[in-house]
């Protein structure tokens, strides 16, 4: 099928499954800029977020630092302070 497609129905039904407001994907650029691709999201209401944002939109250095050593596990997204 289409990889488009594919995406928004992953999207869609990770968005409804866990009863979030957004659900997206990201690709990650490190190298030069910096940057979040972030792909055609689904969400429940208001303007998607897809477009080119820089690392710093989506969490801290040390966030990042963090994400870039292995895997990343927050016990409680209320009171962590990366979310």
């Amino acid at each position: 099928g289409d990889p488009d497609e594919l995406l928004a129905v992953a999207m869609r039904d990770t968005g409804e499954r866990l009863r979030v407001h957004r659900a997206f994907f990201c690709e990650v650029d490190t190298a030069d800029d910096a940057r979040a691709h972030v792909l055609p999201d689904w969400h429940r209401s208001g303007d998607g977020l897809a477009g080119t944002y820089t690392l710093a939109s989506f969490g801290s250095d040390d966030c990042w630092q963090a994400a870039a050593s292995g895997v990343v596990a927050i016990d409680d997204v209320w009171r962590h302070p990366w979310t």
